[in-house]
Order: C-alpha cells, then sequence, then structure tokens
C-alpha cells in the first residue's frame, strides 16, 4: 500500500472480499519492520514481524507484491548446529541477492505484540485460511466480550475487566473503602508525607444488584464482604 512515509507498510492477508457494492477488499494484518519494534536498529533488516492491527482496504490499493517466508525455528540444543547452518546459508542468498541488486525478500517467526511487550511464536495453523475469519479480529471480540460487566442469574458470579469473581472467592479492596472519613488516600508520588497502606484482603459473601436497574452494571452493584485485618491494622 502507499504510504506517506519513505517505507510503504506491508500487510499480511488474511483473506479477500467482494462487498455489495462489487468492490474487491483485503482484510489484512499489519508487519511491522524491526525498526518499528523495540528491537530498533539491532533487528535484522530483512526481518518482519506479525501483528494484530488490522486493516481492511481496496485491493486497489495495493502498491506491490513483497516476498515473504514463513519461518519456524525448532528449539532445543539438538537443533542448535541445525539452525546455525540454516542461518549462514539464508545470510549467504541474501547477500548475494543484495550484490545482484535484487529485491529484498523479507522473512516472518514472530507475533509482536507490544500491549504484552513479548514476541509470540507464530500461530501458522490459524494464518490466511482465506476463511473470511481473522484471527486476530476474533480474539479482539473475545476479549471485548469478556470486558463487559456481567452477573449470572443466582447472582453468584460477575464478570468485571476480563476477570471472574464468585461468591466465597477472597479479593482484594483498596483501603480507602474503609477509612474512618470515608475519603480515598493521597498517594501520589509528588506528596513527600504520602502513607502507602496494602490492600485489603477480604472475602465475597454476596452480590448484591439494584432493584431500580433493569440491567447490572457496576455502578450499581454491590457487594458483601467480610474483612481481614492484618496485624499492623490491629497493633496499637
Amino acid at each position: 500500500m502507499d504510504d506517506s512515509d519513505d517505507v510503504s507498510p506491508i500487510y499480511f492477508v488474511e483473506y479477500m472480499f467482494e462487498n455489495s457494492d462489487g468492490r474487491k477488499m483485503v482484510h489484512g494484518r499489519l508487519m511491522l519492520r524491526g525498526l518499528q519494534t523495540v528491537l530498533g536498529t539491532s533487528a535484522n533488516e530483512r526481518e518482519v514481524f506479525l501483528t494484530n492491527d488490522c486493516l481492511v482496504f481496496d485491493l486497489g490499493d495495493v502498491k506491490q507484491t513483497v516476498v515473504m517466508d514463513i519461518l519456524l525455528t525448532p528449539w532445543g540444543y539438538q537443533h542448535r548446529k541445525t539452525n546455525a547452518n540454516n542461518d549462514k546459508i539464508d545470510r549467504a542468498r541474501a547477500e548475494e541477492r543484495r550484490r545482484r541488486r535484487l529485491p529484498l525478500e523479507y522473512y516472518c517467526r514472530s507475533l509482536y505484540w507490544p500491549e504484552r511487550g513479548a514476541f509470540f511464536c507464530l500461530s501458522t495453523n490459524t494464518m490466511g485460511l482465506g476463511s473470511g475469519v481473522c484471527q486476530s479480529c476474533k480474539m479482539k471480540e473475545t476479549q471485548k466480550e469478556k470486558e463487559i460487566f456481567k452477573v449470572n442469574k443466582s447472582k453468584t458470579t460477575f464478570s468485571l475487566k476480563g476477570a471472574e469473581y464468585s461468591v466465597k472467592d477472597f479479593v482484594y479492596l483498596r483501603p480507602h473503602y474503609f477509612a474512618a472519613d470515608g475519603k480515598a488516600m493521597d498517594t501520589s508520588k509528588s506528596r513527600k508525607n504520602a502513607r502507602l497502606k496494602p490492600f485489603v484482603v477480604c472475602h465475597l459473601l454476596e452480590i448484591e444488584l439494584s432493584k431500580s436497574y433493569k440491567l447490572a452494571d457496576p455502578e450499581s452493584t454491590k457487594v458483601k464482604v467480610r474483612r481481614f485485618f492484618r496485624p499492623d491494622d490491629i497493633s496499637p
């Protein structure tokens, strides 16, 4: 695709389709060059990284195709020699192509997930199936569904921000909920005398829904808990 920058973005095609207007469309996942990741200048110029950032664009927006190989490197001491030989052959081939001024060939062997601060192995069995389903989009929809606040019919379990809590669970609560004046404690680092207190351990006893609301939401839902005291809380 064309881009305002000197380097055009690279997209991995998950599937193509034709919309209701008859326009041919592409659903792709963005691939980043090493310079665009935390690796910076230490990355190989030929290595690109798959991301979970998707884009739907017109087929006519494609500038050109690029050659890219999916590399799966086996792990383990028994594979070190083979991997080293393969890397040596690959570098020699790349150097020969550079000498002959042939187009750069890329390779990809990792998923770059900056939100989790890590690189992951590629899930090749879910990539580019052409089935109209993108694994990255499916994962985002699942995560979005988990983040919706819900309370089950028996009022014994609720989900909040992707985590599930049930009656009889032990949870952490912020200490200001138990402050004598009911005010939150200022724990700003800019305050030299700010006193930090640990979270309070509580036993979840009951989930109470407000009768005035038809749908459960975090603001109208209350929980009854039993507090556990730390030694510092009861010592004189």
